[in-house]
């Protein structure tokens, strides 16, 4: 695991790396409490594989609302409620990341040039605040801020840093525009991985990776279920306990078993869906006790585990989203 910290504040400066092929950055210095925070953006792998990443406009989650509260500065080993996890509470779709070198002779042609475009508008614009989620290196009181990417589902070589709710990013807050997020990850990295962080035999590395069907390659016979939550009943009229209802759907042309799997909510309070069954190309309505998972109306998660621990899929949501005796559809 990492020293997972989140810093507040201003945008400064940035500066490209060109000439080094083998681990290039793109750093953005960031003023907060009158220091001056380095924090490297990784744009290439070691292995010279060009990284995975995705930027997200109009950004909606959970920790938005958390960010807003922060005040300037570090905090390190943040509350659960002000740590990411890619995995356990999305922000982006992972089938829609893409790759760019992180160098180019052309205008916007490669990824440094794309995240100088939001740093240049955050320097400029002293109403603008950088949150950055990493790892805090240096001496003293923190001299920078790293590891800004995906900190789970790693090879041998990295296994040491995996954990989870312990993902790097960016996330810029505009005045005029809201919130936007920028999101990275490894070829080598897994997305389905264990409760400590920890990569799952069987599955395919990278984010395209389709994990509804069998990697035998990999070690794994069967592939993982294609069932998703399609829809919440997040804030019912009246009371919430023993109303809240989440409707999951089975994708596949075979019936799916439920026995020992769950449905958790931010807090890992659980729903147990033992007994229960998806037919093939079926929905199912759960409606929650209230005495397990419960569906918070100021945003949250949730996630469905099969009964190895594995993420099959999972949602989150914000205050917004919880509309009184409205459904929610993901």
């Amino acid at each position: 695991m990492i020293r997972y910290s989140v810093l507040r504040g201003k945008v400064v400066d940035h500066r490209r790396e060109d000439d080094d092929p083998q681990s290039p950055h793109f750093t953005i210095f960031v003023e907060a409490d009158g220091r001056r925070i380095r924090c490297p953006v990784n744009v290439r792998s070691t292995d010279k594989s060009e990284v995975w990443f995705k930027f997200v406009e109009d950004l909606r989650h959970p920790v938005v609302d958390e960010l807003r509260l922060m005040d300037e500065g570090i905090v390190r080993d943040p509350e659960r409620r002000l740590r990411l996890d890619f995995i356990r509470e999305p922000l982006f779709d992972r089938l829609t990341m893409r790759q760019l070198p992180f160098t180019g002779p052309l205008p916007q042609d490669d990824l440094q040039d794309r995240i100088a475009v939001f740093a240049e508008q955050a320097r400029v614009n002293r109403e603008a605040d950088l949150f950055v989620f990493g790892e805090v290196f240096g001496g003293g009181g923190g001299q920078g801020v790293h590891d800004i990417h995906m900190n789970q589902g790693n090879n041998q070589q990295h296994r040491s840093s995996d954990g989870v709710f312990q993902d790097g990013a960016l996330i810029f807050r505009f005045p005029s525009t809201g919130w936007l997020g920028f999101f990275t990850a490894f070829n080598s990295q897994v997305w389905a991985t264990d409760n400590d962080g920890h990569r799952l035999q069987g599955f395919a590395e990278g984010p395209l990776a389709r994990f509804d069907e069998p990697a035998p390659d990999a070690g794994r016979a069967e592939p993982m279920a294609e069932v998703a939550i399609v829809a919440a009943l997040l804030n019912p009229d009246g009371p919430d306990q023993g109303k809240e209802t989440v409707t999951l759907m089975n994708f596949t042309t075979r019936e799916v078993r439920l026995a020992g799997w769950k449905l958790l909510d931010r807090q890992d309070k659980a729903e147990s869906l033992q007994g229960r069954m998806l037919d093939a190309g079926g929905s199912l309505i759960v409606r929650l006790r209230g005495d397990g998972a419960q569906l918070s109306n100021n945003g949250g998660s949730i996630r469905l585990v099969d009964a190895s621990g594995a993420v099959v899929d999972s949602v989150t949501y914000s205050k917004s989203d919880a509309v009184s005796g409205r459904l929610m559809r993901f």
